[in-house]
């Protein structure tokens, strides 16, 4: 599948993922508020840092932005954490640990009677931290396709996902993953990838096949 990766909401993905992850220290708070001190004794300073699942956003004295808007533009909460209309943003990877008993990685197919079918394939990249999804079907005479990332729809727990083609800044597709075998998925905004004949991508998915996550 093809790692093309346009949107803007994606560039903070992969600036948030690529911002270094703190695997030990402590919060302190002050008369200033709160920062995060690593246990070399150094603390962050303009930029996001992931610290136990969360994204939080340090200024330039190391104090953690609340209830406000980053100067990157985006929103963090009262505790300081990156979210997204009101919804907690947590790492790609925890949110599976989350909520499933299998990896969401592999192949999905889904029949249209006897004229056709569609096919899912979900793939992990570990370097982005980001799922992708690449859909393909057919019916009769004609086809649909579309590639794009899966976001999680909240902290993981309700096993929701948001599909978002490529270039697009709004999720067209939502997945309820079972966490084994199966995907409902539902149209968001009423597009099929394929034209007016073709049956679009919605509809319970089955496995065909499973990749393990690296």
């Amino acid at each position: 599948m093809k790692r093309r990766v346009r949107t803007l909401f994606v560039t903070l993905m992969l600036t948030l993922t690529m911002s270094t992850t703190v695997f030990a220290g402590q919060w302190k708070l002050d008369n200033q508020g709160w920062w995060y001190q690593n246990d070399d004794g150094s603390y962050i300073i303009n930029s996001w840092q992931w610290i136990d699942g969360r994204c939080y956003y340090f200024n330039q004295y190391g104090y953690c932005f609340t209830n406000t808007t980053t100067p990157d533009g985006w929103t963090v909460d009262a505790s300081g954490a990156w979210v997204i209309n009101g919804i907690v943003q947590v790492k790609q990877k925890e949110q599976v640990a989350l909520q499933q008993k299998k990896g969401i990685c592999g192949t999905y197919k889904i029949p249209f009677g006897s004229e056709g079918g569609a096919e899912l394939e979900i793939t992990y990249s570990s370097g982005d931290d980001l799922f992708y999804a690449a859909f393909n079907g057919s019916w009769l005479d004609y086809a649909g396709g579309t590639e794009g990332y899966l976001i999680a729809h909240t902290d993981g727990t309700d096993s929701i996902w948001e599909y978002y083609e490529d270039g697009n800044y709004s999720p067209s597709m939502s997945l309820k993953y079972d966490g084994l075998d199966s995907i409902t998925i539902t149209s968001l905004d009423g597009r099929n990838f394929g034209g007016m004949e073709f049956p679009g991508f919605g509809g319970i998915y089955s496995r065909t096949a499973e990749y393990p996550m690296p």
